[in-house]
């Protein structure tokens, strides 16, 4: 006969036993190490590019009327340093961030990669001769207090690689996809606003740029009567939707590259062949085109 009186489950287990988690925790060193250069790369392309445009304002037109640029020693063009800026800023936010991601987890390669803010810091003050005020130097002493607390509650066991069908569990789950969504709302929500800000109060080299007039001066190529001064209040709010949106952008960027960055260490088992590789490798171009045009 059955026992009508089955024994007693067992207290439940809290925190919940962790799941088969993929990572080498050898390979943190070399993880943190690309994190940090990633950063440096990425301040330094930064630099490089305003380098460029501080001499002229631009960067093509005729040679003759163009400023060069004193790096390393020799006169450079504009536009080669600005390339050079350019391809940098792939190599760092594309390439060693990238590889930085198979060894370390998103939560310790951020907090790293944060890091760029003063690495830009002390580099404007070499190249540009930027002044480090104090404001300045409270700010890099914040941000590297941040990343070191974010960097010492980071997980030593968290994952660093992810089948299809985890990543594909992540975005379908609640509160990853109201996270997901989210994001997305406030980064369309913003380009609309500086849309149709930048529509109802132009500048005057928006207004030339429309004109497809920018090699003649601009006074000459502008009325100045379609010129209108936003309030200041709408101008504060501006400057920080513009760069907020911009982080936000790469916010997105940064997650579905880790995501496609993961998935690849799986591709042998048939990870590639999951519905969503192709679709977080196409947002991840897509907000990396974004992130580069806008910035």
């Amino acid at each position: 006969s059955m026992d009508p009186y089955p024994p007693p489950l067992g207290p439940p287990q809290w925190p919940p036993a962790p799941n088969d988690c993929r990572n080498n925790q050898a390979l943190y060193p070399l993880g943190v190490i690309l994190a940090l250069l990633s950063g440096l790369l990425v301040a330094y392309s930064m630099v490089l590019q305003r380098l460029a445009l501080s001499a002229n304002g631009r960067l093509c037109g005729d040679s003759s009327e163009l400023k060069p640029v004193r790096l390393c020693g020799a006169d450079r063009r504009p536009a080669l340093v600005w390339c050079l800026g350019m391809v940098l800023y792939g190599i760092g936010s594309g390439g060693t961030y990238s590889v930085a991601g198979l060894f370390i987890p998103l939560s310790l390669l951020s907090p790293l990669f944060v890091t760029l803010l003063v690495w830009n810091l002390f580099i404007s003050r070499a190249m540009l001769r930027e002044r480090l005020t104090p404001g300045k130097r409270l700010g890099a002493f914040i941000v590297l207090c941040g990343a070191s607390l974010c960097a010492i509650g980071s997980p030593t066991d968290a994952c660093t690689e992810f089948t299809s069908e985890e990543v594909a569990d992540f975005f379908s789950e609640p509160a990853g996809a109201a996270w997901f969504v989210t994001l997305w709302a406030m980064v369309i929500s913003s380009v609309i606003a500086m849309n149709l800000f930048e529509a109802r109060y132009p500048t005057a080299h928006a207004l030339a740029r429309r004109a497809r007039v920018l090699e003649a001066p601009v006074g000459a190529a502008v009325d100045f009567s379609d010129l209108r001064l936003a309030p200041p209040r709408l101008e504060r709010l501006m400057s920080l939707v513009y760069p907020a949106s911009l982080g936000l952008d790469e916010a997105i960027c940064h997650l579905c590259l880790r995501a496609a960055n993961g998935m690849s260490t799986t591709c042998e088992r048939g990870g590639c062949t999951h519905w969503v590789y192709p679709v977080v490798l196409v947002l991840w171009i897509g907000t990396s085109v974004a992130t580069v045009s806008r910035g």
